[in-house]
């Protein structure tokens, strides 16, 4: 039983699935998705519509499915105010949401009903996560101390004084511990800001996955670039190894790259 964190894969639906492949992922483990499947390529609703399908993966809200939820919102007019609609609206669109949009209006209205109710459930955070003994705050863009307990949903943040934004939007202080007693899992801003000498991989405030209380996992996969990643941490503690098409890696707390 292993448990897999991965963010930020941005409708590349063949790394999302070679990635799959890979980790061999069996139905008593867990995958984490910190947000940002859709936008930039072609199959963000493909992966979206896996993931719902899935027991085992949970997904957490992206920066680019808050623009969706907000997007629709404008469309069937739940967000009323002409000028809020027009920003929700423009945001998105400077943010490749053309492949998005081409695919879920392909959906029939049932289906797009489930997918959009779907993104409305998903949570902010997970700010305890226990593995092994050891706790883990996940979230997409930035932890907020304000939260340090249980799983975060849309409705508790509106009902505090923390924006959405400030989860989703804000990039995380990787040299802020915020936490003694637990590792801060994040994805959203690629680890190429934060590291010169290995910019496609991911970045740990120790240098060392094992001992972190700091992680980004976004290793560029939007870029789509040969030399971009889509990463992966396995929070397991004991090493493993995974061999698959030429592939071999040992796991322990590990990373795995595609």
């Amino acid at each position: 039983m292993s448990t897999y964190v991965m963010s930020d894969v941005h409708g590349l639906k063949d790394r999302y699935d070679a990635m799959l492949e890979a980790l061999a992922l069996q139905n008593e483990d867990t995958l984490f998705i910190l947000g940002d499947v859709i936008d930039r390529g072609r199959d963000g609703i493909a992966i979206l519509l896996d993931i719902m399908n899935r027991d085992n993966a949970h997904m957490l809200l992206g920066n680019h499915e808050y623009m969706m939820k907000q997007y629709y919102e404008a469309v069937h007019h739940v967000i009323t105010d002409m000028q809020e609609a027009w920003v929700v609206t423009d945001r998105w669109q400077r943010n490749h949401c053309s492949p998005t949009i081409d695919a879920f209006e392909c959906l029939n209205e049932r289906k797009q009903r489930e997918l959009l109710d779907y993104l409305d459930e998903l949570p902010i955070a997970i700010c305890d996560l226990k593995v092994h003994e050891e706790l883990f705050y996940l979230t997409h863009g930035s932890a907020q101390p304000q939260f340090t307990h249980g799983i975060v949903t849309q409705q508790d943040v509106k009902d505090s004084d923390v924006t959405m934004e400030r989860f989703v939007w804000d990039r995380m202080d990787v040299h802020e511990r915020l936490f003694d007693d637990r590792s801060v899992i994040v994805g959203h801003t690629p680890t190429l800001f934060f590291q010169e000498t290995h910019p496609y991989t991911i970045w740990t405030d120790t240098g060392d996955v094992k001992t972190a209380r700091v992680m980004d996992i976004d290793c560029g996969c939007a870029a789509n670039y040969i030399h971009s990643r889509l990463g992966v941490v396995c929070l397991d503690k004991e090493p493993y190894s995974i061999s698959k098409s030429g592939l071999t890696l040992t796991l322990c707390h590990g990373v795995y790259f595609l």
